[in-house]
């Protein structure tokens, strides 16, 4: 039985994958619509997202940062614990609280902005499941005789997996017309 315990104390820490630590940071442009200026009209005309030539609504930035210690043991050298960090970036409208404004508007709005929301969370999961792989890599890099080839390596490998998951995020937005598929259109709410 004693065995068994050290077995598992052991190798427990590979199978223990800490859940990234996530930053989230808010970043609205106010719209004022009113009577002469409808809604859609006031988001397209204040919103600062433009790619291409072509204005958005929302955006959501990501980045992953990753950081892991070695050992060296007998000649070798291994990667012994791996932790990541996802900081996220969203980019949204507001009616401002203290603007006046209709009610129904307003509720159009809200109702729009869950949906628009819903859609940016889905890039910040990309964000998410880039670092979960990042780290889980890393742990399962296995032992090289040089550690500054393995620091190199992991490197290599977490910048390979962030443009994986950066493509994806791309295919994402192309797959769901950026959300309008799962109704992130602002004329389904005028």
């Amino acid at each position: 039985m004693k065995s068994i315990l050290i077995l598992i104390f052991l190798f427990f820490p590979l199978f223990v994958h800490a859940y990234p630590s996530v930053k989230h940071d808010f970043v609205f442009y106010d719209v004022y619509p009113n009577a002469n200026n409808n809604l859609k009209k006031a988001i397209n005309e204040s919103t600062p997202i433009i790619k291409n030539g072509k204005k958005y609504h929302g955006r959501t930035n990501w980045h992953v940062k990753w950081n892991f210690k070695w050992k060296r043991r007998n000649g070798r050298c291994r990667v012994v614990s791996a932790s990541t960090s996802l900081d996220v970036k969203y980019t949204m409208p507001r009616i401002p609280n203290d603007y006046k404004v209709a009610s129904s508007i307003r509720y159009s709005f809200g109702k729009y902005y869950e949906l628009l929301f819903e859609h940016e969370k889905g890039h910040k999961k990309t964000g998410l499941l880039a670092a979960k792989k990042i780290e889980e890599s890393l742990l399962l890099l296995g032992n090289f005789g040089s550690c500054k080839k393995l620091e190199i390596l992991a490197n290599r490998k977490g910048h390979e997996i962030l443009k994986l998951f950066r493509k994806l995020d791309i295919e994402y937005d192309d797959k769901t017309g950026h959300g309008k598929l799962d109704g992130v259109n602002i004329n389904h709410f005028l």
